[in-house]
């Protein structure tokens, strides 16, 4: 089986959101796809059912296929998506294996990038609504900030998942918006790793794991 890797981005969060679902709605057989593509506006994306909170109205913003929190995108973000068959031979059966799976490729790159990332150990974090207050045991954290968040939604016999490589501040970028809503907002690795880098190790990785 093979992987696609896909760096295909668009200027508008709707129009990236829509097109993981076309690539799950279009995924051919013996195939796995890893989109990787820079996020390029100050935007925020939310699952289904959740709203854009008073005082955001005016962010570019977009409902996502997948679950998780609202989340905090900043221009030059590295933003991904999983696209693959639910019963593809290189995960394991059980969802959260799967994921755990994906989390090791991440973990493992950001180590030979010489970052000392770790995995979040309580669930003291609690408030849902927001991605980086939302635990999932699954994703990552540099010093105290969350730098890898995602999440996991099955659409028949297709898995999708989507994340975020927080490499900016995003305070920096929501400015006028950390005063309401700054406790949400990544400060990620603060413009200090190469979304190249990154994104050539996580080809290597996932390239080694036929």
């Amino acid at each position: 089986m093979n992987w696609l890797f896909d760096n295909t981005g668009y200027g508008t969060a709707e129009d990236n959101m829509r097109y993981d679902e076309h690539l799950a709605d279009h995924l051919v057989a013996d195939t796995r796809i890893f989109r990787m593509y820079e996020w390029p506006t100050v935007a925020i994306t939310l699952p289904s059912g959740r709203y854009v909170p008073d005082g955001l109205e005016k962010v570019d913003h977009s409902i996502r296929c997948s679950g998780g929190g609202i989340l905090f995108h900043s221009p030059g973000d590295l933003v991904f998506s999983v696209v693959t068959a639910v019963d593809d031979s290189l995960w394991p059966k059980l969802l959260k294996d799967k994921m755990g799976r994906l989390t090791d490729y991440f973990e493992t790159m950001f180590h030979m990038l010489s970052l000392d990332v770790h995995r979040s150990q309580t669930e003291e974090l609690s408030n849902r609504q927001f991605c980086n207050h939302y635990y999932n045991p699954f994703e990552l954290y540099w010093k105290k900030e969350k730098v890898l968040a995602l999440a996991l939604r099955r659409l028949r016999h297709v898995l999708v998942v989507q994340g975020i490589v927080h490499l900016q501040n995003g305070h920096h970028f929501f400015e006028p918006y950390v005063p309401l809503f700054g406790d949400f907002i990544s400060k990620g690795f603060d413009g200090s790793v190469s979304f190249d880098a990154v994104v050539k190790g996580l080809k290597q990785q996932v390239s080694g794991s036929f």
